[in-house]
């Protein structure tokens, strides 16, 4: 079974990470439906429950770049998905934390879509000073055992065993897990400023207002050079996106069409052709100059 190790630096996340836990996004309608598990938990109030980890935090020595809390994703595979029960979800939860040897920390343990599992722990047991830290070694044995354990348990979830299975490789979509990886930090940004619009969508309207306002790609790119702190930016010989601010956006993630970026690559090769006819012409007139 793949498990994903994340730490969370900033005590401010904390109720956005409950929240996430507890409903996914608000895809969870009973965030305290079972299977789930409140470990030293107070608060059974979902707008309050952060000030557990809070309070809790403060007992840890400040430290620059130190890990307020842990967040943990169990993560099981699709093909196993129709043979998951809940009774299932609750045992590895529990074997979970007693082999993470956390059974004295906050700890929030909720499954999403019946599947994975999310954790979130403290980085510290409670009221403790310690710190819940794990080197590679320790990571490596606990996946290695806890995988053990749910192989020997519950057999039936062959293709979620991956650590105990040598020469096995474990084919990954990168571009997949770095476009989910985006949305995941664009959605807590949303979080953050409320109703107010990001960089990417207000650039994302400059642009798309511009498109509306002239006729040809190529009188757009000429609006783009005109507009205060807009700029065409390449990539290999080709117009990619847009720069603002010295920051590049693709045109893909700003939502322009496919058939538009591709009129722009023929406008682009047209008068890079230009160009090259315009020198020749000039080279052959300061030849002729030159007799």
């Amino acid at each position: 079974m793949i498990i994903k190790f994340k730490s969370r630096k900033n005590i401010y996340s904390a109720k956005q990470l409950v929240n996430y836990i507890l409903t996914d996004k608000g895809r969870i309608k009973n965030p305290f439906e079972a299977p789930i598990i409140l470990q030293n938990i107070n608060r059974l109030d979902l707008k309050t429950m952060h000030k557990d980890f809070l309070e809790n935090y403060k007992y840890l020595s400040k430290r620059k770049n130190g890990v307020a809390f842990y967040h943990t994703i169990l993560a099981i595979s699709k093909k196993d998905k129709d043979k998951i029960t809940k009774p299932m979800l609750k045992d590895l939860m529990e074997k979970y934390i007693e082999f993470r040897g956390i059974q004295n920390a906050l700890v929030i343990a909720k499954s999403h879509d019946n599947q994975h599992i999310h954790l979130m722990i403290s980085a510290n047991n409670l009221r403790s000073k310690e710190r819940l830290r794990m080197s590679h070694q320790q990571m490596k044995k606990l996946l290695n055992d806890f995988e053990s354990y749910h192989k020997g348990k519950f057999p039936e979830l062959e293709n979620s065993i991956i650590h105990t299975i040598k020469k096995r490789q474990i084919s990954r979509d990168i571009t997949k897990e770095n476009r989910n990886h985006r949305k995941e930090k664009e959605y807590q940004l949303k979080l953050r400023i409320g109703d107010k619009k990001t960089q990417k969508e207000l650039v994302a309207d400059m642009v798309n207002d511009l498109m509306q306002k002239v006729g040809k790609f190529s009188e757009f790119t000429q609006q783009i050079q005109k507009t205060k702190d807009l700029k065409i930016y390449t990539y290999r010989g080709k117009i990619r996106g847009i720069l603002y601010l010295e920051r590049k956006y693709r045109f893909s993630t700003l939502q322009v069409p496919k058939e538009k970026i591709l009129q722009l690559e023929k406008v682009q090769e047209r008068l890079k052709q230009l160009s090259l006819i315009k020198e020749m012409h000039k080279g052959t007139r300061e030849m002729e100059l030159g007799r």
